[in-house]
């Protein structure tokens, strides 16, 4: 055999096992993206939330959506905790404005819903948002729990504004 045709053979069977290799490679990172991806998702659609709070309007309608994709149904939990502000203007600042907190309220509406195995269940609240100090602006926060999980799951955050203290 000459140099060349063993040269040629090698090359040819490296490009096989090569071939072979990415194969082999391709198949297995297709198999494992698509097992144990399990997760639940939570979002709102702000668009069709009044935010403004006035004297005659003292709540909020907060509709969310939990897409359960955990493999199992779930039973998930939630409370609403607000966090009211007050704009205070601080001469000297290179801040146009600075929150100030003041007022915090917590647990003021809570629930629980079950969300069966690539469904999506829907919560419709009613969160009041009423303080006896000045605000502005309100942080509503929406944390979610899902049974057999420690702490917060999932959380969304909304902001809404005091029309009456303009």
């Amino acid at each position: 055999m000459s140099d060349d045709s063993i040269l040629f053979k090698g090359l040819a069977l490296m490009a096989l096992l090569s071939i072979v290799a990415g194969l082999f490679v391709v198949a297995s990172m297709a198999k494992g993206g698509t097992t144990d991806d399990h997760y639940t998702a939570m979002y709102m659609s702000t668009a069709a939330i009044d935010r403004n709070v006035t004297k005659n309007h003292t709540s909020l309608t907060i509709p969310f959506s939990i897409e359960n994709h955990e493999g199992t149904d779930a039973n998930y939990q939630y409370d609403v905790s607000i966090l009211f502000k007050d704009t205070v203007y601080h001469g000297g600042t290179d801040a146009w404005t600075e929150d100030l907190n003041v007022d915090q309220k917590n647990n003021v509406t809570s629930g629980s819903v079950e969300v069966n195995n690539g469904q999506t269940g829907v919560v419709q609240l009613t969160v009041p948002v009423q303080s006896s100090l000045k605000w502005r602006y309100a942080n509503v926060t929406i944390d979610l729990y899902k049974d057999g999980t420690p702490g917060v799951y999932r959380s969304l955050r909304l902001w809404a504004f005091n029309q009456s203290a303009s």
